[in-house]
């Protein structure tokens, strides 16, 4: 069962966040009135797969994880949204059920956008629609999920393609399109992310890290190039299929 929804001091980032900013004062004063903030425990639901969206969730703090089960009952995670992600985009515009579920990986906080609300201010609002639509075409959804848990790809590849899929997270704001960043997740997070065991990721990252491809440090993955991470995934998987695997 959810958490009590709140109202404190810390929603007011959420207008801070994009694509919210968008929106004049005035306008973040009309909507502020109907959106929740609610807390999640570790492991708690927030949308369920299969079930009709009712708005969109703006994660406040903590850590989400998107999954989907396929037709044959195997569960995928492709994604762990942070502070700032929006979920549930895709499928409200749609107007379809959502395509994954997505669940608390500890505690957080998340701005529930009722959907009545949010499109009375869609309407009327040309540059929150202008990002809102930006959000829809360049978030690919649970497309990866097939990728990184297909037995054909090989682990190193699979992990190889998910810290370059997180790039876009974890990469500060810079002109060089492969600078360096660091991946704020767990090895057993990224475990889930490529259905592997946490002990085969840690072997992993050693061997990335002898590569050149980042550095290890305890807790620490730092990223030295997604450019070299997406060339040794081409490898990895090249080396399969020449090998008939």
């Amino acid at each position: 069962m959810r958490g009590r929804s709140t109202s404190a001091p810390e929603d007011a980032r959420v207008w801070e966040m994009s694509p919210w900013r968008a929106l004049a004062p005035v306008e973040i004063e009309g909507l502020r009135r109907q959106v929740e903030t609610r807390p999640y425990r570790r492991h708690q639901l927030v949308f369920r797969q299969g079930a009709l969206p009712e708005g969109l969730y703006s994660v406040l703090s903590g850590n989400v994880l998107l999954e989907q089960l396929d037709k044959l009952g195997n569960r995928t995670a492709f994604r762990i949204a942070a502070a700032g992600d929006i979920l549930g985009h895709r499928s409200l515009f749609a107007e379809q059920p959502h395509a994954a579920s997505a669940r608390a990986l500890k505690p957080c906080r998340i701005c529930f956008f009722p959907e009545a609300a949010l499109r009375q201010v869609l309407g009327s609002k040309r540059r929150l629609a202008h990002e809102m639509l930006k959000l829809v075409a360049t978030d690919p959804g649970p497309i990866h999920a097939p990728l990184l848990r297909s037995p054909f790809v090989p682990t190193a590849a699979r992990l190889a393609h998910v810290l370059v899929l997180l790039q876009p997270q974890y990469a500060p704001p810079s002109r060089e399109a492969d600078a360096a960043y660091e991946v704020l997740l767990s090895k057993d997070n990224i475990a889930a992310l490529i259905a592997a065991r946490r002990e085969t990721v840690s072997r992993l990252l050693q061997q990335f890290e002898r590569a050149g491809l980042c550095l290890v440090r305890g807790a620490r993955i730092i990223i030295s190039s997604t450019k070299g991470l997406a060339a040794f995934a081409a490898a990895a998987q090249a080396h399969k299929r020449r090998a008939g695997g």
